[in-house]
């Protein structure tokens, strides 16, 4: 496993292919945990490195960016032209996922004593539960709709974009972004 760098920070794009037997194997097995492959892939992220991240790291925290499309009618009263799904525009946003120490210390906890060929199995439940939790923050995001959401708020504030142009000046929120 490779060493965690503090510095300089940056981004890495990783592709990851699977075969279809093997895919089919997986979503069926978040099937059955009540998850979904983006739930599954933020559990895995957070507990790899966590047995190498300093225990005064009280969280872990990532997100899952959220197609508002859908949510989007076409051809209102308003705006008779709108096409969402075939109109550029921007309809994303996010849903945010906290781990919070708890979970870090049940995560380092049972690796620390693990021997090293059983220390995947020895989070299959922690990973399970983390998985689920994400997917159902998700699903209360959607069941939001437009609503509570910022981006969905952004239409009715004069002037946001000069705010959001400087947020890309921010240092990064979450640690990692998972979506399929």
């Amino acid at each position: 496993m490779a060493t965690i760098c503090l510095k300089p920070y940056e981004t890495r794009f990783r592709a990851l292919a699977i075969d279809n037997q093997m895919l089919q194997g997986v979503l069926a097995a978040c099937r059955a945990h009540k998850t979904t492959l983006p739930g599954l892939l933020h559990s895995i992220t957070v507990i790899n490195p966590t047995p190498h991240v300093p225990e005064e790291v009280l969280e872990a925290t990532g997100s899952t960016p959220l197609n508002l499309r859908r949510f989007i009618p076409a051809r209102s009263e308003a705006f008779p032209d709108l096409e969402p799904d075939r109109t550029v525009s921007y309809c994303v946003t996010s849903t945010e996922h906290k781990f919070n120490r708890e979970l870090l210390d049940q995560i380092r906890q049972p690796i620390k004593t693990a021997a090293d060929n059983s220390k995947l199995a020895t989070c299959a439940d922690i990973m399970w539960d983390a998985s689920a939790r994400a997917r159902e923050e998700v699903q209360e995001k959607l069941s939001q709709g437009l609503r509570n959401d910022l981006i969905g708020m952004t239409g009715f504030v004069i002037g946001s974009s000069p705010t959001w142009e400087s947020s890309t000046e921010r240092r990064a929120q979450t640690s990692l972004v998972t979506t399929q």
